[in-house]
């Protein structure tokens, strides 16, 4: 009986937030980091077309922004317009080295 409340307050734990007590979607918790965000680092390393770098790229911001997002700490607030800020600063400066990058190796 301990074990099983114990597994309960682990897998509770992982996958519900702590301040706001919502569930965290499987792809977006720190346990599910490596089996959604993997293929998608490989897939950037694997482009071979600055298209589909820049594509990945994006992608690849744009899952670490909602993993940070639903891991923040909500106890303290910040507005949409914050928020929408940071990831197309985030968005704009990851596409801006992929491509600064490729345009270097490709010469």
């Amino acid at each position: 009986m301990n074990h099983a409340l114990w597994e309960a307050q682990r897998i509770s734990s992982a996958s519900l937030h702590p301040d706001t007590g919502e569930v965290i979607p499987a792809p977006f918790r720190m346990s599910g980091y490596v089996p959604f965000n993997g293929p998608i680092c490989v897939s950037m390393v694997a482009s071979t077309s600055t298209p589909a770098l820049l594509f990945w790229s994006w992608i690849n911001q744009s899952h670490n922004a909602l993993v940070n997002y639903y891991n923040r700490n909500a106890s303290s607030e910040m507005s949409n317009k914050t928020l929408a800020k940071s990831y197309c600063a985030a968005v704009a400066s990851s596409l801006i080295v992929a491509f600064g990058l490729s345009t270097f190796i490709q010469k």
